[in-house]
């Protein structure tokens, strides 16, 4: 950790020091092994990060108050940083935090030039601290503090790729969410009703250029998105997003932002993707919201771009940058 450390352009938005010596180090990480504050009102949680097969690249760390409360702080170094490390990091620590110690609130301070880390905080569900949150925290005048409850339903959420094994509970989810919210898809649950379900079962074979991520609450099908490149020659540094859906018993439980989550970590393993995009219903708000807190931007608008029940809907374009240029 001492190499990791040692990284200068770390220290811009933190208020201490690289450490002066390797023994200057280890005396720290002496004290914290501790794992508690001296009057033992605290626990100290630290972890280092290490990528499978790789040196490490930084560390998360939790300061656990007897009020279910958390301070949490992560640090790496900056040749890793935009890779997703972070986010894995304190995605893992958040959901250990709730599990194995019942936190039911986590807080993070940053600098409010920090661009970078605010933006990760609010992918991982932190919103800005009201005043009356920041009430008995000593914050500086460039200080932002967030706050994150934490969603004790998220943590049995698990997301994974479809099959053609669930081409039963996909399409039944599938027809609901057709009737549920016509608005938000192009087809309707007319023109797919009869579709056989063996033709179903084949749409769900994922493969190096597409793929179908579904959410569950066991044993159920809580919630959907696709994700596909697209197909030409010229365009395949791209890929979008489609169909998704939550069902509304799982809603406001972290679904949603998991699907999207995923879909976007699936869309940096397509060799030569630089984007995602995606198009959602102008009028629908919280979708928006959900797109914009995991990086997605608007570039366009088209009006009109679907009539239901005679009424005309506008689209909103967005797009998530997610590789290089080349």
């Amino acid at each position: 950790m001492f190499e990791v450390l040692g990284d200068e352009a770390i220290y811009r938005y933190l208020d201490y020091f690289p450490p002066l010596s390797v023994e200057h180090l280890r005396g720290v990480y002496a004290r914290l092994e501790a794992r508690t504050s001296p009057d033992g009102s605290e626990g100290w949680l630290n972890w280092v990060i290490r990528p499978h097969g790789q040196s490490l690249v930084g560390y998360v760390q939790a300061t656990v108050a007897a009020d279910r409360s958390a301070h949490v702080a992560y640090v790496l170094a900056s040749r890793y940083w935009g890779r997703g490390y972070a986010q894995r990091a304190m995605r893992a620590m958040l959901e250990h935090l709730a599990s194995a110690y019942s936190v039911e609130e986590c807080v993070a301070t940053v600098e409010a030039e920090n661009q970078r880390s605010i933006r990760l905080l609010e992918r991982l569900g932190f919103r800005l601290a009201a005043a009356e949150e920041r009430k008995g925290h000593s914050l500086t005048t460039t200080e932002r503090m967030f706050v994150r409850c934490q969603v004790r339903g998220e943590l049995a959420m698990q997301v994974r790729e479809l099959g053609a094994q669930d081409a039963r509970v996909f399409q039944a989810l599938r027809l609901v969410a057709l009737r549920d919210c016509p608005p938000a898809f192009a087809s309707s649950y007319e023109e797919e009703n009869e579709t056989p379900i063996d033709v179903v079962a084949e749409r769900l074979v994922a493969n190096a250029d597409r793929c179908v991520l579904g959410a569950w609450l066991d044993p159920d099908l809580v919630g959907m998105l696709g994700l596909r490149r697209e197909a030409t020659r010229k365009l395949a540094h791209k890929a979008f997003l489609w169909g998704m859906y939550v069902a509304p018993a799982a809603r406001r439980r972290g679904a949603g932002r998991l699907l999207v989550e995923h879909a976007l970590t699936r869309a940096r393993s397509m060799a030569g993707v630089r984007q995602v995009n995606l198009g959602v219903n102008a009028a629908n708000a919280e979708a928006i919201a959900l797109y914009r807190t995991a990086g997605f931007a608007p570039f366009g608008l088209e009006r009109g771009f679907m009539r239901l029940d005679g009424e005309l809907h506008d689209e909103v374009l967005m797009v998530r940058v997610v590789g290089s240029n080349r």
